[in-house]
């Protein structure tokens, strides 16, 4: 006889339990399956043997001394054998389907997993080529941005819009790069006739800028911003920046930083812009500058100095706008602007004519101390806190030969 072999061994009713959990476990963790010696086996066979046995031997005695009885007696007690050992029979033939089909779904999920880890290795793979990829062309860009030459300077621009176009998670750290490259000295303040070559570098980079936050559409005058939750927007620093005919039309930024920077050109475009927070604290505009139609939270222009036409007509801030010292050397116009925060014109210089024509002013302003050298209009302006409005305390005004006109026609009172 063969060596001692094992075998598994389980009732109907548990494989079935077992196989139900089964379904729902990984392949790694299928419960272990329980096996019993083969004497088990034989003592399930003996078991049967004596029963039938018993049985024979209980219906032998019942007959009596017919022989007819006791021939059905034992036809009775082998057909109680073999109906047992039917019943064992078919317990071990649904173990057996059930262990195959439990291994052709182990061997289907472990195919499975398998396919799942090549594709996470595949994707794995693939995202350190692409890492790799970015990091090789984040570092080209910047080695020719450090180049003597104007030419290679412009290739490594191109190749970081390219790269921010082609990856949008990385807008941000390209835009800052951008940036940080036009936060450099720049001789344009001093000397007009710098190099067009470095000139054109900065258009150049002031363009990707534009396009990288270029958001298509105009702001709305009913809601104003309209910003996302679910999108990150880009801030940018140009703190101390040089600017050359800076447009920013229709784009969306997040944190806007121009203190300190000096705009140059024709003039500067803000038209139709959308700010979380836009920040001019001690910026100077050489040229005219048309802030219209734009939209903010907030609005810094402390001690900024507007050496020419100024222009914020139709723009809308959110929160509060921040004008306190600011000069304003030629003619202002803000006209229909909308502040539904705080508005702080405390300080301030107004050297050319100035028009708040249609403003309207949602919570407490401040004008006190503010200097109008010239025609001043607040023609059909909404003054919704006027008795909180500070026009009656030290407001200067320079005495001319011709009289200084300061209208307040068609204003709202609210109290009537």
């Amino acid at each position: 006889m063969s060596s001692p072999k094992c075998v598994t061994v389980t009732c109907v009713r548990r494989n079935a339990e077992s196989s139900t959990e089964d379904h729902s476990r990984p392949a790694s963790e299928l419960a272990p399956l329980r096996i019993i010696k083969l004497r088990t086996v034989y003592y399930g066979a003996a078991t049967i043997a004596i029963v039938t046995a018993a049985v024979i031997i209980w219906l032998w005695r019942e007959a009596g001394n017919s022989p007819q009885l006791r021939i059905d007696a034992v036809r009775t007690g082998f057909t109680v054998g073999f109906g047992a050992g039917g019943a064992l029979a078919l317990i071990l033939a649904a173990r057996r389907q059930w262990l195959q089909e439990r291994s052709q779904d182990h061997q289907e999920r472990a195919k499975l997993l398998d396919h799942q880890h090549l594709e996470r290795v595949a994707s794995a793979t693939e995202h350190d080529t692409r890492s790799r990829r970015i990091t090789e062309l984040y570092s080209k860009s910047l080695d020719q941005l450090g180049s003597e030459k104007a030419v290679v300077r412009l290739g490594g621009l191109y190749a970081l819009e390219r790269l921010a176009a082609e990856n949008p998670p990385h807008r941000q750290m390209i835009v800052n790069v951008i940036c940080a490259y036009l936060r450099m000295p720049f001789d344009y303040i001093l000397d007009p006739s710098v190099s067009q070559d470095e000139l054109a570098v900065r258009l150049a980079a002031q363009r990707i800028l534009e396009k990288n936050l270029y958001s298509g559409g105009a702001v709305s005058q009913s809601t104003g911003p309209t910003y996302d939750s679910q999108r990150k927007e880009i801030d940018i620093d140009l703190s101390g920046a040089s600017l050359v005919d800076f447009y920013f039309v229709h784009c969306r930024v997040g944190r806007a930083m121009f203190d300190r920077s000096h705009f140059f050109g024709n003039r500067t475009l803000f038209t139709g812009t959308e700010f979380e927070q836009a920040w001019f604290q001690d910026a100077t505009f050489h040229c005219p500058t048309f802030i219209e139609d734009a939209a903010t939270s907030d609005i810094f222009l402390n001690g900024a100095c507007f050496e020419d036409d100024f222009c914020f007509n139709r723009s809308v801030v959110r929160r509060g706008a921040w004008v306190h010292g600011a000069k304003f050397l030629k003619n202002s116009y803000l006209v229909e602007a909308k502040f539904d925060g705080k508005a702080d014109f405390a300080e301030s210089k107004f050297e050319g004519d100035v028009s708040f024509d249609g403003a309207r002013f949602s919570q407490p302003s401040r004008f006190s101390g503010a200097t109008f050298r010239a025609a001043t209009s607040f023609d059909d302006v909404d003054l919704a806190a006027l008795v909180d409005l500070a026009f009656d305390k030290k407001i200067v005004r320079r005495q001319t030969e011709s009289p200084l006109l300061t209208r307040f026609d068609k204003k709202t009172d609210p109290n009537g």
